[in-house]
């Protein structure tokens, strides 16, 4: 086109004599719009098949390492029920949106339906599937050790869950999340934090969320301070 405009055109053509004479007639069709659809599809399809392998790689890694640190087949199995109930929390929330952000504040609320007892605030920030991913597994990790050991346990055992956006020693934005317990027994430290569950917590926000995390076992019960860089403005909301 004159403008330098790239368009489609398919054109369909049939010869016939008529009265004698060859004749050639013919219609051409625009088809860019539908061009343009089939390459978003494409495109659409192999973002698609990038995740689902990242989601397979994820879902192989939970279940290799469960296995090493469960104690029975039992264990293993209540293990993996909550892990997998993770990972699609993220991942419907995802596919709620465009399978690309989420909404951080909705994972939380849906911890909640399984967590009555799990009180939020703060504003809500649209996070990147790894991101979503990675905070889910975390949030419940926390909440299972909750309900086992911790707050959860007691019936006026409470959790809270706190996030603001902070700027840094560098003047970059990070999100703070604070998890505390109160109202159950008396917390302390476990033996050891070198069991899958506390490797998945700190892998989860060291190496994928590129934070830090602070657990500090007070009486009243666990305080978890989690920061991690904030996502690009335009995602708060």
């Amino acid at each position: 086109m004159p403008s330098g405009e790239i368009r489609w055109v398919e054109g369909y053509g049939d010869y016939l004599e008529a009265n004698g004479r060859p004749t050639l007639t013919g219609v051409n069709k625009d088809v860019t719009h539908s061009v343009d659809q089939q390459e978003q599809l494409r495109l659409h399809t192999r973002e698609l098949h990038h995740r689902l392998r990242n989601l397979f790689a994820t879902l192989q890694s939970i279940m290799m390492l469960t296995k090493n640190s469960a104690t029975s087949i039992d264990d293993y199995i209540e293990r993996i029920k909550n892990r997998l109930s993770a990972l699609n929390r993220a991942q419907q929330i995802l596919l709620d949106t465009n399978f690309v952000t989420g909404s951080f504040a909705a994972l939380v609320r849906d911890l909640c339906k399984t967590y009555p007892r799990v009180r939020w605030f703060g504003p809500d920030i649209i996070l990147e599937e790894n991101a979503m991913v990675s905070i889910s597994l975390v949030l419940n990790e926390l909440a299972t050790n909750a309900a086992k050991y911790g707050a959860l346990t007691a019936d006026t055992g409470l959790v809270k869950i706190k996030w603001t956006i902070l700027p840094d020693d560098d003047g970059q934005d990070i999100v703070e999340l604070r998890w505390s317990e109160s109202g159950g027994p008396k917390s302390q430290p476990p033996p050891s934090l070198s069991g899958f569950g506390s490797s998945l917590i700190d892998h989860s926000i060291t190496r994928n969320l590129r934070g830090e995390i602070d657990r500090d076992w007070t009486p009243d019960g666990l305080i978890c301070t989690i920061r991690f860089p904030a996502p690009d403005e335009a995602r708060f909301r």
